[in-house]
């Protein structure tokens, strides 16, 4: 399962006869974690009572445990444990004012790749090769879609439709059901859609951005700047994103450029997961050198391209990393010490 960032110092398995959230370490490892089935002995003389057993992980910043399972002992009684999980990937809603931690939804799965979308119904996640949909009300699997080769970013979703990539080709299926709608195939591997105003935008290795008919998969019109798999940001029927040396916008309706935003040094290779933020008429933007020797954020005027301001920063800053409330930019950083950091920042 999806052990996070923090280093596994070790692992096992919990026993106890007498407490349904058991704590004795009866057998302990440190050797890697992997991804398969892990056979534990257990050896315990508790004749006519309930062994409750849980998985364990001890990391830098604590000790987590899996679910509480039981078995009932009998004499001679031998067989195998069951652990559901040892423990899962989880996602947040944090305050952005103070950093506090509103909510966490644990995932009894492993996404394999960043990224929740939330609509009214349904939490939608990726595996390596999956989709899954998950009821808000009772968290119960609703729906799986395999797809037999390995998903490039998240499931997106509008009303009706969830859209996901996969290596080249682009998939639509029922909120509700899972079925399949359509499936777009391209000659190139496809980046991570997205959907606005029933139109699912993406871009594709060597070419620019795909625009299609989001009921249909007809194609609508395709911008020609070469955008790679970076991300579209579409607002009030302007199309932003990323090139290899800067920031191009253009009209979603006639596809005229609408202007173009150049820095060959900071914009080097940028060629895959890449997005503008759109906040109050302004693209909020990262950037670094080639070797990684400087990096800074940028806002750019959505209107005319021009630099409105930017600022160096100590580190590498992710754009798929970044989010904006208003006047308000979080994102996250790695520390020198190997950490992730959350950072807030007013960009008025």
């Amino acid at each position: 399962t999806t052990i996070g960032d923090l280093p596994i110092i070790q692992y096992g398995i919990c026993v106890s006869a007498t407490s349904s959230q058991p704590t004795d370490r009866i057998e302990i490892r440190n050797t890697p974690i992997i991804s398969t089935t892990q056979a534990f002995s257990v050896n315990a003389s508790a004749v006519g009572s309930t062994l409750y057993y849980r998985a364990f992980a001890e990391t830098l910043a604590g000790t987590v445990y899996g679910n509480t399972m039981s078995v009932a002992i009998k004499p001679g009684n031998t067989g195998e444990l069951n652990q559901d999980m040892l423990f899962g990937a989880m996602s947040y809603t944090m305050d952005l004012n103070t950093g506090n931690k509103l909510t966490a939804l644990g995932l009894t799965i492993n996404t394999g790749i960043p990224g929740v979308t939330l609509t009214k119904t349904n939490y939608l996640y990726s595996e390596d090769n999956s989709v899954l949909s998950f009821g808000i009300t009772d968290s119960k699997l609703k729906w799986r879609y395999a797809v037999g080769t390995r998903l490039h970013g998240y499931p997106v979703a509008n009303d009706n439709m969830v859209y996901f990539s996969t290596n080249s080709s682009l998939v639509a299926v029922d909120l509700i059901t899972g079925g399949r709608k359509w499936e777009y195939k391209s000659s190139a591997f496809i980046g991570q859609p997205v959907v606005r105003d029933n139109r699912v935008y993406f871009g594709s290795v060597g070419k620019g951005v795909t625009c299609l008919d989001g009921t249909t998969g007809n194609l609508i019109r395709e911008f020609p700047k070469v955008c790679n798999r970076n991300i579209p940001t579409i607002e009030n029927g302007i199309l932003y994103y990323v090139t290899k040396s800067g920031i191009v916008a253009y009209n979603t309706n006639s596809g005229q450029m609408v202007w173009e935003y150049s820095d060959d040094l900071y914009f080097y290779n940028f060629d895959v997961g890449k997005r503008p933020i759109y906040s109050e008429g302004k693209l909020i933007c990262a950037g670094y050198y080639s070797n990684l020797s400087k990096a800074k954020l940028m806002a750019i005027n959505a209107a005319d391209g021009k630099l409105v301001w930017e600022q160096p920063t100590f580190t590498l800053v992710s754009m798929e990393n970044m989010s904006v409330d208003g006047n308000t930019l979080a994102y996250t950083i790695r520390t020198e010490d190997n950490q992730s950091k959350l950072v807030v920042m007013d960009i008025n």
